[in-house]
């Protein structure tokens, strides 16, 4: 695959984009450039990298299709009742795993520019325990956090205010 160009991953997990070649191979500002899943619905663990053009996703029914396009969804704020599932985000937690680590990420193309660019990572860590927790991370820059927990807690560089929001939103 084309994209396996795109990026590199160190020791620590962590992936790091090749701008120049996203370029190359057509991404564009917005696109998504990869979806993490772990302990979420179906997936234990799972990484998709879509292309930069159209991406069709084939399987059996029950085998996570449906799943990727929730990760992203959620990943991005977005409302669970959205997806058609369920209106509890504790919904989402995989079966068995409610103890263990569980989130949806989402690695969107921020910025590109004559080959450089920067990319913007969204983590919503997801529990058992109606809280979540939203991470956003821009690469290339000092790290930007916006953290929501319950109560919704927002912290940006030396600023922090405080919202209440529903323990399943």
């Amino acid at each position: 695959m084309a994209s396996d160009k795109a990026y590199s991953r160190h020791s620590d997990g962590s992936v790091e984009w090749d701008f120049a070649v996203l370029a190359e191979l057509g991404f564009r500002k917005g696109t998504v450039l990869r979806v993490g899943m772990k302990n979420f619905l179906t997936y234990d663990s799972c990484e998709v990298f879509p292309g930069p053009r159209l991406n069709v996703v084939l399987g059996p029914n029950g085998t996570g299709k449906s799943t990727i396009t929730h990760a992203i969804c959620l990943a991005c704020c977005g409302a669970p009742s959205t997806v058609g599932r369920s209106d509890d985000l504790r919904q989402f937690v995989k079966h068995n795993k409610e103890e263990e680590e569980c989130y949806v990420e989402v690695d969107i193309l921020y910025e590109l520019s004559n080959g450089d660019g920067r990319a913007l990572r969204i983590r919503r860590a997801l529990s058992a325990a109606a809280k979540t927790k939203l991470v956003m991370t821009l690469h290339s820059l000092p790290q930007i956090f916006l953290l929501l927990t319950t109560p919704t807690t927002h912290t940006h560089k030396h600023t922090t205010t405080s919202t209440t929001t529903p323990a399943h939103q």
